[in-house]
């Protein structure tokens, strides 16, 4: 895990994109907790998601749940505060750009993306002012 960038920055585009969107899940399915903690805690792969698949912005949280879910799976209460904080902090980032804003920018898969990360009355309110 050491090398991750480096690694990333070797692949061919589409198993690069295949490893950012599923890997965490495939290392919490496997139990292979510590890989997922040292994953879900690496800042370069969360901000790789998150650039790779702009029209997803909720992937890198689900990397960050699968990483809490696994702490809460092992009882570990550390890094259950690291995951949390964690979540919250990379819900606060995606919720300061709106997708009004991100629809102007000509960004529409990501407009439609972030209108799919609200709770579904406010889903509703975006839906009717894009469409």
């Amino acid at each position: 895990m050491c090398n991750l960038k480096s690694s990333l920055d070797r692949m061919l585009p589409e198993r690069k994109l295949y490893l950012l969107r599923h890997m965490p899940h495939h290392l919490f399915s496997a139990g292979r907790f510590q890989d997922l903690f040292a994953v879900a805690s690496n800042e370069d792969f969360l901000a790789a998601q998150a650039s790779a698949s702009p029209a997803d912005p909720e992937l890198p949280l689900r990397c960050i749940r699968d990483a809490l879910r696994a702490a809460i799976e092992m009882d570990e209460a550390v890094k259950m505060a690291e995951f949390v904080l964690s979540h919250c902090n990379h819900l606060r980032s995606t919720t300061v750009e709106s997708p009004l804003e991100a629809l102007r920018a000509g960004r529409t898969e990501r407009a439609w993306g972030l209108v799919e990360a609200n709770p579904i009355a406010a889903r509703t309110r975006w839906y009717r002012l894009l469409w």
